[in-house]
C-alpha cells in the first residue's frame, strides 16, 4: 500500500496543484505539505484530512487507507446523482435499500464504499464555492460526526442550501453560507430533514449517463 503522503503528492501531481496551492486551502505552511508528503504526517489533523480529501477529489477512505481501482469487489465505481443543490436528494432513492434503489439516469465515475451512503449532488449554477457543472459528493449517514470547518447540505422546512458548518451547541446547529453578506442559520438538530456531509467534488468530467 502506498504510504499516505506519497498518495498526496501523487494525487496533487495528477490535478495540477501546485503545492503551495494545496497548503494554502488546507491550512499549512508550504514546508508542513513538503514534510507531509514526505512521510512526516504527525503534524496533520483529522479536519486538514478531510480538507485534502476534498481538494483532491478522494474519497475519506481512499485517501486514507488508498483503496486502488477494482481491489474491492464490494465497491461500485457508479456513484449516483440524484438532484441538484436546488432540488436536494431524491427521497426515495435515500430511503431503498442498496439492492432496490433505482438506477439513475447521470452518475459520476468515482470509487466508494457500496456499505456507506454516498450520493452526488450536481451544481447547476456558480455558487461562489462551487462551479456550474461540478458534482458535490454527499454522506447520508445519519450517525456521522460533522466536523466544524466542513461544507453540508441541509434540507430545513424549505430552506435546501450546501453552507459551512460552524458548530452544533445544546442540539442547535450553526451554518453560514458562501456569499460574503450571508446571515448566520440556526437551526434544531432534530428539525433538519438532511445534515449532510460535503466529502469530495468531482469535476464535470466524471459525470456519466446511463
Amino acid at each position: 500500500m502506498q504510504a499516505l503522503g506519497k498518495r498526496v503528492k501523487q494525487k496533487r501531481i495528477q490535478l495540477g496543484y501546485q503545492a503551495k496551492y494545496v497548503a494554502k486551502e488546507v491550512g499549512l505552511s508550504p514546508g508542513g505539505l513538503s514534510l507531509f508528503e514526505n512521510g512526516h504526517t504527525s503534524g496533520i489533523d483529522f479536519i486538514t484530512g478531510v480538507k485534502l480529501a476534498k481538494l483532491l477529489q478522494l474519497s475519506p477512505e481512499a485517501l486514507a487507507f488508498g483503496y486502488e481501482v477494482n481491489t474491492l469487489p464490494e465497491r461500485s465505481n457508479m456513484l449516483a446523482i440524484i438532484g441538484c443543490q436546488d432540488s436536494g436528494p431524491e427521497h426515495d432513492w435515500l430511503e431503498e435499500s442498496i439492492e432496490k434503489r433505482p438506477l439513475t439516469t447521470e452518475c459520476v465515475d468515482l470509487q466508494f464504499s457500496r456499505n456507506n451512503t454516498y450520493y452526488g449532488l450536481k451544481i447547476t449554477e456558480n455558487t461562489g464555492r462551487y462551479l456550474e457543472g461540478e458534482v458535490a459528493i454527499l454522506n447520508a449517514d445519519p450517525q456521522q460526526v460533522l466536523v466544524s470547518g466542513n461544507d453540508v447540505y441541509v434540507v430545513y422546512q424549505t430552506h435546501r442550501q450546501l453552507m459551512h458548518f460552524l458548530y452544533e451547541r445544546a442540539g442547535k446547529v450553526h451554518l453560514i453560507g458562501f456569499e460574503k453578506d450571508s446571515h448566520l442559520l440556526v437551526v434544531n438538530r432534530s428539525e433538519c430533514q438532511y445534515l449532510h456531509s460535503v466529502i469530495a467534488i468531482a469535476g464535470s468530467e466524471s459525470v456519466k449517463k446511463r
